[in-house]
């Protein structure tokens, strides 16, 4: 019941940013308007209790509007040597939200819909013989994104992203830090130097 309200809310919340970012689209001149857009490539931990990766394709499609592809892997093991069940979830994402820049940093905050894959698996771990059991489920999620990084060099940075993925089967959340890398635009460093 909880997670029917959160989705349902969040639904509303990403209705809203779209509609008010075409809004925003259609009213000023986008011609005039800098593009900026970046790649980051995320490694950290899980709630799943072990590592995940993250990869985000970033564009700012309007004044201070983002959209934003991703593409996450969490697994609850660490090189699945164990004969206990395993469970990997994959989503793919498409977010669209806010970008807040700073002198020489930038936050994001996104919300969108994702296809999720959760694999549940068992093997029989490093010397054992127990029988293989396999298990793959496809859901709909909503993400929830938060990415903070900071740019040093003209086009390299670093930081923090933080995410959460509601959906009716395995609900995660984790923390990466990431590299970036592309055309990107603070307030110290407009895009027009770049």
């Amino acid at each position: 019941m909880k997670i029917k309200i959160i989705t349902s809310v969040c639904i509303a919340m990403l209705v809203c940013a779209f509609t008010k970012g075409l809004a925003q689209v259609s009213t000023k001149d986008t011609s005039k308007i800098p593009r900026c857009y970046w790649m980051a490539l995320g490694l950290g931990a899980s709630s799943l209790g072990s590592l995940s990766g993250t990869i985000n394709a970033n564009a700012e499609i309007s004044n201070r509007w983002l959209l934003t592809a991703n593409v996450g892997i969490e697994q609850n093991t660490f090189l699945n040597l164990s004969s206990s069940p395993n469970v990997q979830v994959t989503t793919f994402n498409i977010l669209a939200g806010k970008i807040y820049k700073k002198k020489i940093s930038f936050i994001a905050l996104s919300a969108g819909l994702a296809l999720v894959n959760v694999y549940t698996y068992n093997n029989a771990g490093l010397f054992g013989e127990a029988p293989v059991h396999k298990l793959n489920q496809y859901t709909v999620g909503v993400p929830l994104l938060i990415q903070g990084h900071v740019i040093r060099a003209q086009a390299v940075g670093i930081g923090l992203s933080g995410y959460v993925n509601l959906n009716t089967i395995q609900t995660t959340a984790g923390l990466n830090i990431c590299l970036v890398f592309g055309r990107i635009a603070t307030h110290k460093r407009d895009i027009k130097s770049l």
